[in-house]
């Protein structure tokens, strides 16, 4: 990092801090070794006080602003000691940003002020500003604006896109901005766990990165580190999931056009895991997204937290355990899992199957609003039956999909899934009813013609990596 140019500036304010004091003047100076703040108070409580406090670059790296913990004379964490009215410290935010060229502006202000007590060493009030510092934090309510820094690369926080149990998922940029923005995410450091979720992730985003360029459904990953209370990784930033597009139809539920090709590229990804020796084990919409424009139309498998590998190293499929704890989402999970026993590629198949019917016909899932894990059990078994299969695939072409159900139920842990087999039961549906594949995909407004909102097969034109249309796919004798 360049040394920090030979500014200064000053700020008043008759704002009130803290425990009656009044900021009058805040001056801060940038030298080559650092950050200059002084702030001087005016009297209250019979109290008067003049602080100047400075901190030498290799200490703090230009007063925390790319990210490395800063401490008092006194010991004490200074990083959260600016609590100044939203104003005042936007005012300096901006002008140090003007200064160095490294912090902008957003919604620190808001966070900044719901963070713990003001310190106060003595009667001596210090103002630091070091809000800018995501090393120290869990990961789990990083601030917009704030840096991180991993070896040789800074990354900027634009928003939080996305959280849950392990953590977040932020949208970030390098600094120096290379004009690209990139999805950052972080899992917490737990003490009762030993191993990071991430590992696996990682893992297999790698496995996948060696693979030809037909592996089309994976994100790319460009950095992993870790910090004293998160894990992080830097990969592909995507677009809305499966479970969002959904959401965004009126109807609830996808064309029969979207989700024939949908259901396809999905279950690529799925062969894609298949054939590197790993079965996913949670299948379901939100772990499905879109890619970012012009990739808006391919589709990827996301979040490999639970992830198994279920090969040895000679390629030969393990020997089943004998009891199997319940991992997944139990609307999608499969009936071995609710059983107990181990999962093998055709559960991943089977959560598919039920994740299509919650993307075309909603209602189909009859246990969907059950929480109770053996009713839903009973539920999915009360679907294998004749009146069940027409329920569950009410306008999704009943009996394609009642014959890869059959299929799927007849496979065995060990047994490889017929991938092809289920591709031509997907053209077959196609046809079934009268779909038209050409059409564009439901959320891509771009091609939308005037008029095609009243009709069924609403949608954006495929992109160059989906696949196919029926007419172009080889047709494959129809098992017995």
């Amino acid at each position: 990092m360049g040394a920090p140019k030979r500014s200064k500036f000053e700020l008043t304010t008759g704002k009130r801090l803290l425990n009656g004091y009044k900021p009058m003047k805040l001056a801060i100076q940038t030298t080559e070794k650092g950050i200059r703040f002084e702030a001087q108070c005016a009297p209250s409580d019979n109290i008067s006080s003049t602080t100047t406090h400075s901190h030498d670059k290799e200490q703090i790296c230009v007063a925390g602003i790319d990210g490395r913990r800063l401490e008092t004379e006194s010991g004490l964490s200074a990083r959260w000691l600016l609590r100044a009215s939203p104003s005042v410290y936007s005012q300096v935010i901006r002008k140090v940003s003007r200064l160095e060229g490294r912090l902008l502006v957003s919604s620190i202000v808001s966070s900044f002020r719901r963070r713990v007590s003001f310190p106060v060493l003595g009667k001596r009030v210090l103002l630091i500003m070091s809000a800018a510092c995501a090393d120290d934090l869990d990961g789990t309510d990083i601030p917009a604006g704030a840096m991180l820094t991993n070896k040789t690369l800074k990354y900027r926080f634009v928003e939080k896109i996305g959280s849950g149990g392990y953590g977040a998922v932020y949208k970030v940029q390098l600094d120096p901005s290379d004009n690209k923005e990139y999805a950052m995410k972080i899992e917490k450091k737990l003490e009762r766990r030993e191993h990071s979720k991430l590992n696996m992730e990682v893992h297999i985003l790698k496995l996948m990165a060696h693979k030809p360029d037909d592996k089309t459904h994976f994100l790319k990953m460009y950095d992993r580190g870790k910090k004293e209370k998160f894990f992080f990784i830097v990969m592909t930033l995507v677009g809305d999931s499966l479970l969002d597009l959904k959401r965004q139809r009126s109807t609830g539920a996808f064309s029969p056009a979207t989700g024939i090709k949908v259901a396809r590229q999905c279950l690529e990804a799925i062969g894609e895991l298949h054939d590197c020796g790993f079965i996913h084990r949670d299948i379901k919409p939100g772990n499905y997204a879109v890619g970012r424009p012009p990739l808006h139309c391919t589709v990827y498998i996301l979040d490999f937290g639970i992830a198994r590998r279920f090969v040895n190293d000679a390629g030969e499929v393990k020997a089943p355990r004998v009891k199997v704890h319940f991992k997944g989402t139990v609307r999608y999970a499969s009936l071995s899992c609710h059983k107990g026993k181990e999962n093998g590629p055709k559960d991943d198949c089977e959560a598919w199957l039920y994740m299509m019917i919650d993307l075309c016909n909603p209602e189909g899932v009859t246990w969907r609003r059950v929480l109770d894990r053996e009713k839903v059990f009973e539920l999915k078994e009360e679907a294998r039956t004749q009146k069940g299969k027409e329920r569950i695939f009410k306008d999704m072409a009943v009996n394609e999909w009642s014959t890869m159900m059959d299929y799927i139920d007849k496979l065995g842990y060990q047994d490889k899934v017929d991938y092809a087999y289920l591709y031509q039961m997907l053209d077959e549906g196609a046809k079934t009813l009268k779909a038209d594949m050409a059409a564009p995909y439901d959320w891509d407004t771009s091609h939308q013609k005037e008029g095609d909102a009243s009709q069924s097969m609403v949608g954006t034109q495929m992109s160059t990596t989906s696949q196919p249309s029926a007419k172009m796919v080889p047709m494959i004798p129809k098992r017995k």
